[in-house]
């Protein structure tokens, strides 16, 4: 019933990966492995290669570096779709609000509410692995507005509908917010706690992420910002995206990314909340160069 997609680098990982599968599926399935240790795919080409010769109703997308720690989960995944015919896509982790600004799915706590949903047995460099857990209310599932991409299960009609942007997202990022918000145009996503992972690894905040995860958010410009949490407006995000914009120059302040490139990004990326001629605009514009420039010479 799911055909299991995954783009494997290490072949002792991914056997560890596959005998987890075996092991607590518990429902007829296939695992179809994108091989890809020189990096040569991005990840929406691989995901979209082995989707499109899966044969089986619906598609698992998953990283690897997992093993799965709930029996049947496969069962469980499948109760959730027949029992709600609009929910097209469910992930273990999501947040329930979305700003304008460049971030991935992970969102803050606003105003003492929770907007993240999932629970994770992740691990850490400097830390023991834990589990997390970010919910509110009693549901083992619950909307969202994206979901993270370690784990995302849809049928594999929505997906002919809404294939992976392998021509915007050459790389290995953004990948699953572009995702979500294309299936969000027509079903509902969903993020649940029943289903309980351990992933071995985080994520990868590189310059590529900055500049994919950028031209996601442009692409999607118009259909941000987005609540579905019933306590969360989106008129009250405005001190969050400009807290979204100060990280952004501190990302790139810490990869050492040139100059001109950094404060085009920014434009770029400040852009998406006030237009290019606007006082906001330009005051945002002329804040950051003021810090890149001082942050420059400091480093010097």
């Amino acid at each position: 019933m799911i055909s299991i997609i995954v783009s494997s680098v290490r072949d002792e990982v991914f056997d560890a990966f596959a005998e987890s599968v075996l092991r607590t599926v518990g429902v007829a399935f296939e695992i179809i492995r994108i091989e890809n240790k020189e990096g040569a795919l991005g990840i929406c080409e691989a995901y979209n290669r082995g989707a499109s010769g899966a044969v089986y109703p619906f598609l698992c997308f998953v990283h690897e570096d997992v093993l799965f720690l709930t029996p049947e989960w496969g069962r469980i995944l499948l109760e959730f779709f027949e029992s709600d015919p609009e929910i097209g896509l469910i992930g273990i982790a999501g947040s329930k609000t979305k700003t304008r600004m460049v971030s991935n799915w992970w969102q803050p706590v606003i105003g003492g509410h929770e907007p993240k949903r999932g629970k994770v047995l992740q691990h850490f460099v400097n830390k023991l692995p834990h589990i997390t857990e970010w919910w509110e209310g009693d549901s083992q599932i619950d909307e969202v507005v994206t979901v993270d991409g370690v784990f995302m299960v849809t049928r594999k009609s929505i997906w002919e509908q809404n294939k992976f942007d392998s021509e915007l997202l050459t790389r290995f990022h953004a990948y699953d917010f572009d995702f979500s918000m294309q299936i969000s145009q027509n079903w509902k996503i969903c993020a649940t706690r029943a289903i309980l992972i351990e992933h071995f690894s985080l994520g990868t905040f590189d310059i590529d992420w900055v500049k994919e995860t950028l031209a996601a958010h442009k692409k999607w410009r118009t259909c941000l910002p987005r609540s579905v949490h019933p306590d969360l407006d989106v008129q009250n995000f405005a001190f969050l995206e400009h807290q979204f914009i100060n990280e952004c120059y501190a990302k790139l302040a810490r990869l050492r990314t040139g100059m001109t490139d950094s404060l085009r990004i920014l434009y770029s990326a400040i852009s998406l909340l006030y237009p290019v001629a606007s006082m906001k605009g330009l005051y945002w514009r002329i804040k950051m160069t003021g810090s890149w420039m001082k942050g420059y010479f400091t480093r010097r």
